[in-house]
């Protein structure tokens, strides 16, 4: 589990560039990228929501 969420961090820091390469205005790259951080972590979070132990002490 640690290690998805630490490869998450990875990959939602480098799509900036990504979405920035195709020549969009600076505000349309961050309205993208927003979204897309929070689809990665809404991602996340469904799919390994299984795999959390129910005991664990939120």
């Amino acid at each position: 589990m640690r290690y998805l969420l630490a490869f998450t961090a990875v990959v939602i820091a480098t799509a900036r560039e990504y979405l920035a390469a195709g020549g969009a205005k600076a505000e349309k790259v961050d309205r993208m990228h927003a979204a897309f951080t929070k689809s990665v972590m809404l991602h996340v979070t469904v799919w390994t929501r299984p795999y959390v132990d129910d005991a664990a002490d939120w």
